[in-house]
């Protein structure tokens, strides 16, 4: 099993100092050798990033999943479309959800923000996973790729 615990996290960020840190699908972490158990190893989860991130000045980028409710919205999901989302909202400064629009576009949004207000903003997204590339892009470049992707799948 190579799920790390909060304190595994941390040393490895002592011992390589990198310039970010992601962690990719937070409930995949442990709490030791249990299982994750409900909201408040969640929370034991959520604040152990949140710290390290402000005692090592790191930025760190926590990703988690959106649940099935989550498919059937039209845009980006909600902090309660998330799995444990409120856990996670309480120690996150901002959240950004994305939801995959076509191959080559991805809408974003942030649906919180510790210190700003501009939750309405929406982000476009031009994504080359294959790559390694996402590019922020206008709605109306987004609109186009939208329409030539669709219009390819329709041939």
């Amino acid at each position: 099993d190579r799920r790390f615990s909060p304190s595994q996290v941390l040393a490895k960020i002592e011992d390589h100092q990198p310039d970010v840190v992601v962690i990719d699908y937070l409930t995949l972490m442990a709490l030791g050798d249990r299982e994750l158990e409900g909201w408040s190893d969640i929370r034991i989860l959520t604040k152990q990033p949140k710290s390290t991130a402000t005692e090592i000045e790191v930025p760190t980028l926590v990703a988690a999943q959106a649940n099935r409710v989550a498919t059937s919205r039209k845009g980006p999901p909600e902090l309660a479309d998330i799995a444990f989302g409120d856990a996670i909202g309480m120690d996150s400064d901002r959240v950004i959800s994305v939801k995959k629009i076509t191959n080559r576009v991805t809408q974003g949004r942030v649906i919180k923000n510790r210190h700003g207000d501009d939750l309405q903003r929406y982000l476009w997204l031009r994504t080359e996973y294959n790559a390694g590339k996402i590019v922020e892009i206008t709605q109306d470049q987004a609109q186009e790729l939208i329409d030539e992707d669709r219009a390819r799948d329709d041939d």
